[in-house]
């Protein structure tokens, strides 16, 4: 029997989720830095999912009022020129929420892409109300005998390929991979019959989200 400390209050909504069934919205930020009080975002990349079929794609580049140090260049491959003429954060993080649509958001470490979507929120009196659910979380629960839980190596431990890695697009779908590999990956580890992945996913969700409201 599996049991969790439930510290997260859950609206109706949210009591029975089926991963199946539902949209799910996959997503993915790059940004300047590691501070979402210092730094700023340059790329915001989404896909709409449903039953492991994307749906929709979001994805732009997003000018972040400063210059893009060197390291992050070389690290995502996103210049100063690239962003150039893009949407400022504000409008880039209210067309995200908007596409977004009150879905939950799930990303790979969701506590540091959520802190820049919140940041930007609370500068600009903007509500940020979407509940997350964190993969990082989920595969150390779902995948315990991984010593490292990066999305790379998740990728290459499910045997999805190469993928434009650092580049928010491209990490979000190859989330959405994964995210469905892990989800079908529990329902064969714990026996859940498919009538009951759901519920099963509730429980999932207790023990991963960073936030549900």
């Amino acid at each position: 029997m599996l049991t969790f400390t439930d510290t997260y209050t859950y609206t109706p909504r949210y009591q029975e989720l089926d991963f199946w069934q539902e949209d799910q919205l996959l997503f993915d930020i790059e940004t300047t830095g590691l501070s979402a009080a210092n730094n700023h975002i340059t790329e915001i990349g989404a896909v709409k999912v449903q039953g492991g079929e994307v749906k929709d794609v979001f994805c732009t580049f997003v000018d972040p009022g400063e210059p893009i140090p060197e390291k992050i260049t070389e690290l995502t491959g996103i210049t100063d020129e690239m962003v150039k003429g893009a949407p400022s954060e504000r409008d880039a993080v209210a067309s995200f929420l908007e596409f977004a649509s009150g879905n939950m958001l799930i990303a790979h470490n969701a506590g540091f892409d959520t802190s820049f979507i919140r940041r930007v929120c609370e500068q600009n009196d903007m509500a940020f109300e979407n509940p997350y659910l964190d993969t990082v979380a989920m595969s150390r629960y779902v995948n315990a005998e991984l010593k490292r839980h990066k999305l790379d190596t998740l990728a290459n431990y499910f045997g999805l390929g190469d993928f434009n890695h650092h580049r928010a697009s491209d990490d979000a779908q190859m989330l959405s991979l994964i995210f469905y590999k892990m989800v079908d990956c529990a329902v064969r580890a714990f026996s859940i019959s498919h009538q009951w992945r759901g519920r099963w996913a509730t429980t999932l969700t207790r023990a991963s989200c960073a936030r549900i409201i």
